[in-house]
C-alpha cells in the first residue's frame, strides 16, 4: 500500500515538471496515468512570438553546368555600307585570249610622204615606129645597147631595136618563129615598203627596172624582156644570143 501512495505522490509532484516528467517510471501504466495528468494541468498555448533576425547568407554554391543553347533568333536589319578600302596589288597577268572577230575597216589614213623618185626610164620611142620583124643576128644582152642596134640595122636598113609600147601600137605585126629581145618602155615607178625601187612596163610586167635590161646591157644577172613567138612578153635570161626586134618608122 505504501508503495502505491509513494508513486501517486510522484505522479502529482512531477505534473508540469519537465524534469520530473522524465524520470523513470515504474511501468507503463504508471507512465500513461502520468501524461493523463500533464494534459489535464496543461495551459493553453501561448501567441507565437516575433520572427528572429535573418542569419548570415551562407556561401555561394558551386556554379551548374551550361544549360542547352536557344534557338537562333531572327536575322537584324543589314548595317551601313562600310568605307572603300584601299586598292590591293596588281594581280598576274592572265592568259591571253583568242583573238576576237576581225572589226570594220577604218577611214582611210592621210596620203603619206612622197617618195624618192626613181631613176630616169630609157628615152621614148619615137612616134609612128612599127614593128617589122626580129634581126638576122643574134646578140648578147652583155655587149651594150650597141650590140641590138647593129642587130637590126644589119637586118633591116633604117631600123632600130623596138620598145614594147611600139611593138603593141603595130596594127597585124608579122609572125616571128624565135624569141626576140626587146626594150621596155616604163610606164611609172614606185618605191616599195623594202626601199627598192620597181618600175612597171607597157606590157604590164613589174620588177626593178635593171631586169629589164640586163643591168643597163651590162649582163649582170642577165635578165632582160623578150618578146615571145606568140606576142607575148617575158622577163629571160639573155646571156645566150638572142635575136633583136626590130622596127621602122
Amino acid at each position: 500500500m505504501r508503495v502505491v501512495f509513494l508513486l501517486f505522490g510522484l505522479m502529482l509532484s512531477g505534473c508540469g515538471d519537465e524534469t520530473a516528467a522524465r524520470r523513470p517510471v515504474a511501468d507503463a501504466g504508471t507512465a500513461a496515468r502520468a501524461d493523463a495528468c500533464c494534459e489535464a494541468n496543461a495551459g493553453a498555448v501561448g501567441p507565437v512570438g516575433p520572427i528572429g533576425p535573418m542569419g548570415p547568407a551562407g556561401s555561394a554554391g558551386a556554379p551548374g553546368a551550361d544549360g542547352a543553347p536557344g534557338p537562333q533568333g531572327e536575322r537584324g536589319p543589314q548595317g551601313e555600307q562600310g568605307t572603300r578600302g584601299d586598292q590591293g596589288p596588281q594581280g598576274a597577268v592572265g592568259v591571253q585570249g583568242a583573238a576576237g572577230e576581225r572589226g570594220p575597216r577604218g577611214d582611210q589614213g592621210p596620203q603619206g610622204i612622197a617618195g624618192v623618185q626613181g631613176p630616169p626610164g630609157p628615152q621614148g620611142a619615137a612616134a609612128g615606129l612599127r614593128f617589122v620583124g626580129v634581126s638576122g643576128l643574134s646578140v648578147r644582152c652583155d655587149g651594150g645597147l650597141r650590140g641590138l642596134q647593129i642587130a637590126c640595122s644589119d637586118t633591116f636598113e633604117g631600123s632600130q631595136p623596138c620598145r614594147s609600147g611600139d611593138y603593141q601600137r603595130t596594127q597585124a605585126p608579122p609572125e616571128i618563129d624565135a624569141r626576140a629581145l626587146i626594150l621596155p618602155e616604163f610606164i611609172n615607178f614606185a618605191v616599195r615598203p623594202d626601199g627598192n625601187v620597181y618600175a612597171l612596163d607597157i606590157s604590164g610586167l613589174s620588177s626593178s627596172p635593171t631586169e629589164f635590161t640586163c643591168h643597163g646591157w651590162q649582163g649582170i644577172r642577165g635578165v632582160h624582156l623578150a618578146l615571145e613567138t606568140n606576142g607575148a612578153f617575158n622577163l629571160v635570161g639573155a646571156i645566150e644570143p638572142h635575136p633583136v626586134a626590130c622596127c621602122v618608122p
